[in-house]
Formats: C-alpha cells, structure tokens, sequence
C-alpha cells in the first residue's frame, strides 16, 4: 500500500480555541486565522505572554481530568515553548517543567534572570514569532506531531529544537499506581 502525503499548507487544519490574554494570545489568534485554521470546540491553546508555572499546572491538572487535548504556548524569559501536545496518556506540560527546571544551564539563567526584576515584560518580537511558528505547526499538521514533544526556541542563541518530553511517575501523579 502506498501512503500519499499532502502536500505542504494543504492539510485540513483542526478547530482550536485560543485561552489566554495578552499579546501572544492576540497574536496567535490572529496568525492562525491567516494559516486558515477553524476556530471552535477542539484542541485548547494556553498562551501566556511569560511563564506562569502555576496556571500551566492547573491546566494540566484540569485536562487530565476532564481527558481534554492541550497545547501550551508561552516565553519563559528567552526561552519559547511550544508544546507538548497533551492527550490522555502522554506527558503534559508538569513533565515538560520538571525537565525545563532541571536543566542546569536554563536553571541558573533563570534564576539569574528573574533575581532582581519585577514586573518582567516579554519581547512583543519574541511573542508574535512564537504565534506565527504556532500558526505553521497547525496550517502544515505537524503539531500532531508535537504529542510527548515541544518545540524549544531559544531566542539568545536563536536555536530551535524540538525536544521529546519523558513521562516519569513524579509528574504524572494521577497514574502512578500506590502500594509498589
């Protein structure tokens, strides 16, 4: 049997919701509907202008129990996110974090970083470049391919990478049988 792939641009898009407000939100919104993506009930997107660690985990926390797909987007200080792509089963963004954080090299910028800044802004470029990265994931149909991944972009090295995100049983708690 021979598969035919489509061609680049001509895959039908999924109907996602955009959650979230600021200008990555805006932004996205507006980037997907110019890559012809249907908006409505499906695939929820998270886009938060700047890490909001607590929010991401309620989300996660909310779609694993209600068993809902996800898709995060956000700017953790130079560091784009986009990804993982949650469905039951897979690792969702607590996994995504805990690799993030112990990360030596993204910690101690981090934390270095964020030390002596209050109200931190993000870069409206950084921002807009995420949606419109976003915006091609969806229009080409390789965001399913971002299930158990996430597409890192460091915008101080202006290096992109797609890297596998691991399920282990500290951040996947409601699957982790007791009594072992």
């Amino acid at each position: 049997i021979t598969q035919r792939l489509m061609p680049l641009g001509v895959r039908p898009a999924l109907p996602v919701e955009v959650l979230g407000d600021g200008l990555l939100a805006s932004a996205l919104k507006t980037a997907l509907s110019e890559a012809g993506v249907k908006f409505g009930p499906g695939l929820k997107i998270y886009a938060t202008d700047s890490w909001r660690p607590s929010l991401l985990r309620k989300v996660d926390e909310e779609a694993r129990r209600s068993r809902d797909r996800y898709l995060p987007v956000f700017l953790a200080l130079d560091l784009g996110v986009i990804g993982p792509l949650y469905e039951p089963g897979l690792p969702g963004y607590l996994c995504l974090e805990q690799q993030l954080t112990a990360s030596t090299s993204w910690l101690f910028r981090s934390v270095r970083d964020y030390a002596d800044k209050e109200g931190l802004q993000s870069d409206p470029l950084y921002l807009k470049f995420l949606a419109y990265l976003t915006a091609v994931l969806f229009k080409t149909g390789a965001v399913e391919e971002l299930r158990g991944r996430a597409v890192l972009v460091d915008f101080e090295k202006f290096f992109i990478d797609v890297a596998r995100v691991y399920s282990t049983p500290l951040c996947e708690p409601y699957e982790v049988v007791s009594g072992l």
